[in-house]
């Protein structure tokens, strides 16, 4: 896809926040809902082998142990007992999902009683709720897949992050609530929150079209590498944007910084450019503007806003000498902010 055709896609971008901001108010609207829940089950999504074994979880004000198993599995019955004030009439009745395709891996699943075990109780049967396929709060709430219910979790749980000011987060790194409808059937509908919280499983990624805070589509990877061209003309004090990273993990664990590794370690790069992690927060002069450059043989004919890009990019130092240094060879790092771990990946970047 040609650039120019990029930033005609542009005009159709709205930010991902807004977009969540618009949608998540049509559905509270629908639904009624008020971000109300009996009771909210926390739980870590299943970690592949990454940490240990046991993640803990809340119901309500009462903390409990979650085994971090491959599939999720909670006691219903018991849950519901302890949060609503159920007669033994409403156990005996049928408990099912208001919207089973919405609350998707969940389900409820019935289970008999031992008599033998459990004489005292005047119930036939209790409900277990389980999922269906390991929990994976990327997948859980990716907004290609569950729209509404990702609108829902960022007007229900979004949260702000205490972040360096040069780091920048997306949509996709707030938190992971889903909101399951219960049903009843002498009682009616009650809602349960499951809150999903985040393990440090996905490292920054440069293989997709990535977007600026005005969402204009500007890198993807061709055979590999991203080749930038910029004129000896260039003026000192100038910048340019290079690949940036998303990573899909929630807040510092989702949050990426960037570092430049030369290839060739016979040129001082950094005597000619300085990686900024974020332009727009970077505090450039006002008359610092985004060079004209070429990415991958195709001809970029937007000059950036350094009050409107929020990526990464470099600052010229002085001037450019091809007689003196032909190219430039990077490779170009981005690295999570995980507080346990942080996960890394690098691109090749070559400056001609």
């Amino acid at each position: 896809m040609k650039i120019d055709e990029l930033l005609a896609i542009r005009q159709l971008w709205i930010t991902n926040f807004t977009v969540l901001d618009i949608l998540s108010r049509l559905i509270l609207l629908r639904y009624g809902l008020t971000c109300q829940s009996f009771a909210t089950v926390e739980v870590t999504e299943y970690n592949g082998g990454l940490r240990n074994s046991k993640a803990s979880g809340v119901i309500s004000d009462q903390l409990f142990s979650i085994t971090s198993s491959a599939l999720f599995s909670v006691n219903l019955t018991e849950l519901l007992l302890k949060n609503l004030k159920l007669t033994d009439t409403d156990l005996n009745t049928s408990i099912f999902f208001a919207d089973a395709e919405q609350s998707r891996p969940f389900v409820i699943q019935p289970r008999p009683i031992n008599r033998d075990k459990n004489k005292s109780f005047s119930f036939d049967r209790w409900y277990e709720l389980i999922s269906t396929v390991p929990l994976d709060r990327e997948q859980l709430c990716n907004i290609n897949l569950q729209p509404e219910r990702v609108a829902l979790a960022y007007a229900c749980c979004s949260k702000t992050f205490n972040l360096p000011t040069d780091v920048v987060t997306a949509a996709v790194n707030q938190p992971c609530c889903i909101f399951l409808g219960i049903t009843i059937a002498s009682r009616g509908t009650y809602v349960l929150r499951m809150q999903i919280n985040d393990v440090n499983d996905n490292a920054p990624r440069f293989n997709q079209l990535v977007h600026a805070s005005n969402e204009l589509p500007y890198f993807t990877n061709v055979l590999g590498k991203n080749v930038i061209g910029i004129s000896e003309s260039t003026p000192v004090g100038s910048w340019f944007p290079v690949p940036a990273a998303v990573d899909h993990d929630e807040g510092p664990n989702g949050a990426v910084r960037y570092t430049m590794q030369a290839l060739n370690e016979n040129t001082l790069w950094t005597d000619y450019f300085k990686l900024i992690n974020n332009i727009r927060e970077a505090g450039l002069p006002t008359n610092s503007t985004s060079a004209p450059f070429i990415i991958n043989n195709l001809k970029n004919v937007k000059h950036f806003d350094s009050n409107d890009y929020n990526g990464p990019g470099l600052l010229i130092l002085q001037w450019l000498d091809r007689e003196k240094v032909a190219s430039f060879a990077f490779k170009l790092i981005a690295t999570d902010l995980g507080s346990t771990f942080q996960l890394s990946l690098s691109t090749p970047l070559i400056i001609v």
